[in-house]
């Protein structure tokens, strides 16, 4: 849920800024030790390769080296920094001779610095960004040793994905995908690019080009400079072989790579589909006088599948698209993806009728890729281009490491017959020039290798300049409102109006209580998801919109949640799985659905009471105590209606001397801060659901523990309007303190207690805020306008309140006006520059744009 630009005056001014690094007790997830699973990922089984596993016992650090643990790697942890890996291994003689070795890394987050006998390999960046690195000759030898410092931070301005996001997964750390070396030939396939198109419904042409690569050949005495390459096709499902290519010779030399192309038309073929994931195996084999050198495994799946009009038609016929979003983490094992549950989930994804996942903001994995490739499951595959604002967009060294990282996916990836389209981002500012030269730049990175639709996510709806440069685009749609779907329905008109005909529906969902049973009348319950999501998806597919539901199951955020509906602070509960793969009832009613079938009866029940009963009994109470001490204290009266009506006469009194009853002061004080708690109480009580708000709160307090805290006082009122009282009055002490330290360098000396009553009188405008805080959240379910006057309000308030202070301060000092002038500027300056200082440095304006472009 996203609110108009003219909240953002009022969230910088209730924003909390207090900031740190963020720490959070080290929790590590090791998947289970099983026997190593072959064709899991990058690499399949091949005889002329062999493969030297390097998963398991690792010695593992996270003091920078002072001590190490005896941990398995795959692993993650939810914790961020910088962790040592150190583990030895041994080669056999003979694969030293005669091969070649890749480092192949298939996840590492975020950032890893590798060395192999204390010689520098390499800098790799990105969590699900493969490494496949050849090793220089001469570095690996019988008894090795390899270390891998892994830092998870991020940061705002570098890093892909940016810091503190809240709508993307947790930011898990560790090598937590598989890790191995390849032997490989001295001559070998580094890596083949399928194109293919249909002559007919089931005849395919099909070319094979294939990046080869050499070390030095002249150490193996029966390699010349003259080779042979060609691919063999067989169907995997029988093990027949279909067809071969003819044999394409080429020349190499030491430590060179070469491209050469095999070609091939392939008949009777059984195109890919989710109801029929028929896959190929491509062999691929580079000979020399009839003997196999090399032999490179590739499987894929010939798709005949054409996108024209937002629309995805599958050999020849519409194919109605039917999505889920797919986080890649589990409670037990972390991002460390344990291949049995992932499996279990993807066949029970298409068991309830979905035929499409998405992993939003991330890549999917490639264990991932070759299941969905097997199941029968269509991808739209993202990357972590996630939240980026305009001034980030700007920076031309960030823009070129995305695409690095964009084209290192779609080289990865772009033999999976399962990927439909490319996402290019998620909710980047879409009204800047910048975004344009970034989507033409992304744009043209894939279509180097890929003709396959482009696309990226975005919840803007009526000024995204930037659709005309992709395919088509996602809507996010934020609402977990389901009186919100005329809103909705609005939008989609909207878009309609603004000539955006190809969209689909990239994320709805509504996060819940998994424990509340109370039925679809209380908008935390089961039932009421059962109802949001059903609701939903019925409307857009009326709209003829594809659409991907969120979520297959709960998941960790990167920060913890302003308003969490879990024990857990950091989880979303928008899954129709728990965490722990619990299904919820919507698993039951979405099956009907999506298989066109009779749905069952939803429970209504009742609506479960909140805590702002919280914000009208307390501001009742005060008022009826206020109004009480009114009548009964008759001077208390008087000196209202005297600073109300002659403020001047009243600070001319006080410099006289004449004595305002302490018990005044801090009576009134008490009331003002009163009212002033209980309204900012109200509005961050209001804004609690909202993800703007989210977005702003990770953004300035980046400490993960006071987050937790003040998400905790925000969803207990009560204790929020006692914790803001007590800061506001000693804020208002720290003032008249400042101003008693500036009364000893003038020659009005006073006493701090006057001083005192000149403060606490001129923010008498204030208890305004104790009716408007008592009704104000009210007032704002019926209509947000009233929060947005509220801000108004507040603004003109304090400038009365600073101007009164001040004039006060000049006649009670006896400083004359200019100097007075100048010694509130430079005091303000000084305040309000230091709170600007801060915020700039957070990069919390730039959040701000990015939010208000959502508009």
């Amino acid at each position: 849920m996203y609110f108009n630009s003219k909240t953002f005056i009022g969230i910088l001014l209730l924003a909390l800024l207090i900031s740190g690094n963020s720490f959070c007790q080290i929790k590590v997830f090791e998947r289970p030790q099983e026997k190593f699973i072959p064709n899991s990922g990058i690499n399949l089984e091949s005889p002329k390769r062999t493969l030297i596993n390097l998963n398991g016992n690792w010695q593992v650090s996270f003091d920078e080296g002072s001590n190490f643990s005896n941990l398995k790697i795959p692993l993650s942890y939810h914790y961020e920094g910088k962790v040592l890996f150190k583990k030895n291994f041994s080669i056999k003689d003979e694969l030293l001779r005669n091969s070649t070795f890749i480092l192949v890394c298939e996840a590492i987050n975020y950032e890893a610095a590798i060395r192999i006998n204390n010689n520098f390999i390499t800098n790799h960046y990105g969590g699900n960004n493969s490494l496949y690195l050849p090793i220089e000759e001469n570095i690996l030898s019988k008894e090795n040793s390899i270390e891998i410092a892994v830092n998870n931070k991020l940061n705002n301005s570098e890093t892909i994905p940016l810091a503190n996001q809240t709508n993307y997964s947790c930011n898990f750390g560790g090598i937590n995908g598989d890790i191995y070396l390849l032997a490989v030939p001295k001559v070998y396939v580094f890596n083949c690019m399928v194109n293919y198109t249909f002559e007919s419904e089931n005849s395919v042409k099909i070319s094979n080009s294939c990046i080869i690569r050499s070390s030095n050949i002249d150490q193996t005495a029966n390699l010349k400079k003259d080779f042979i390459i060609n691919t063999i096709v067989i169907k995997k499902s029988t093990g027949e072989e279909l067809l071969s290519s003819e044999k394409t010779k080429f020349q190499i030399e030491n430590f060179a790579q070469v491209t050469a192309e095999n070609k091939l038309v392939l008949k009777n073929i059984s195109s890919w589909s989710p109801e029929n994931p028929e896959l190929y195996l491509l062999r691929i084999s580079i000979s020399y006088s009839d003997s196999i050198v090399d032999e490179f495994n590739l499987e894929c799946g010939f798709t005949n599948i054409k996108f024209s009009s937002n629309n995805y038609f599958l050999n020849g016929k519409q194919y109605i698209i039917k999505g889920i979003n797919y986080h890649q983490e589990s409670s037990k094992y972390g991002t460390a993806l344990d291949y049995r549950e992932v499996e279990k989930d993807l066949i029970y994804i298409k068991s309830v009728g979905f035929n499409c996942i998405r992993i939003p903001g991330n890549s999917a994995s490639p264990y991932v890729i070759n299941t969905c490739n097997r199941l029968g499951l269509f991808l739209f595959q993202d990357y972590p281009f996630n939240e980026v604002p305009k001034k980030t967009l700007s920076k031309n060294k960030y823009i070129e490491s995305s695409l690095e990282y964009l084209e290192n996916i779609i080289k990865r990836d772009k033999n999976a017959a399962c990927i439909l389209a490319w996402g290019l981002g998620n909710n980047f500012d879409v009204t800047a020039k910048e975004s344009k030269e970034y989507l033409l730049s992304s744009k043209d990175a894939v279509r180097k290798y890929d003709s396959r639709p482009v696309y990226y996510t975005t919840c803007n709806i009526s000024n995204d300049i930037c659709q005309d440069f992709v395919d088509f685009k996602g809507i996010n749609f934020f609402t977990n409102d389901i009186n919100d779907t005329n809103d909705i329905k609005n939008n989609l008109i909207l878009l309609n109006k603004n000539g955006v005909k190809s969209y689909f529906i990239s994320s709805f969902g509504v996060s819940i209580n998994n424990e509340n049973r109370n039925g679809f009348s209380d908008i935390y319950s089961m039932e009421y998801q059962t109802k949001f999501l059903i609701e939903c998806f019925k409307l857009f597919t009326k709209e003829n919109k594809y659409c991907f539901i969120s979520s297959y199951s709960d998941w960790n955020s990167t920060r913890p949640l302003i308003f969490s509906l879990d024990k857990n602070p950091y989880l979303k509960t928008d899954g129709i799985f728990s965490m722990d793969r619990e299904p919820k009832q919507s698993v039951n009613f979405l099956k009907h659905l999506l298989n066109n079938q009779e749905l069952p009866r939803l429970m209504e029940g009742s609506p479960e009471s909140d805590n702002s009963y919280i914000f009208v009994v307390s501001g009742i109470i005060l008022i009826i105590i206020l109004t009480s001490l009114i009548g009964k204290l008759r001077k208390f009266k008087e000196n209202i209606f005297k600073f109300t009506f002659k403020p001047k006469v009243f600070f001319e009194l006080v410099k006289e001397q004449s004595q305002i009853p302490l018990y005044y002061n801090i009576l009134l004080s008490i009331f003002i801060n009163a009212g002033l708690a209980i309204y900012l109480s109200a509005i961050f009580y209001y804004f609690r659901t909202y993800n703007s708000f989210d977005v702003i709160i990770s953004n300035i307090i980046t400490n993960d523990t006071l987050k937790i805290l003040l998400s905790e006082y925000i969803s207990s009122p009560l204790k929020l309007i006692i914790f803001l009282f007590f800061i506001l009055f000693v804020f208002q002490i720290l003032i008249s303190l400042f101003i008693f330290f500036l009364s000893l360098f003038t020659k009005g000396r006073s006493y701090f207690k006057n001083i005192y009553s000149v403060n606490i009188w001129s923010s008498l405008p204030l208890l305004i805020f104790l009716p408007i805080g008592t009704i104000i959240y009210k007032l704002s379910l019926s209509d947000s306008g009233f929060i947005s006057l509220s801000y108004y309000i507040y603004i003109i308030l304090s400038l009365i309140f600073l101007y009164r202070i001040i004039s006060g301060s000049r006649i009670l000092l006896e400083i004359n006006r200019f100097k007075m002038i100048f010694f509130s500027l430079i005091s303000l300056s000084f305040f309000y520059g230091s709170i600007l200082l801060i915020l700039y440095y957070k990069g919390s304006f730039e959040v701000l744009n990015l939010l208000k472009s959502y508009n």
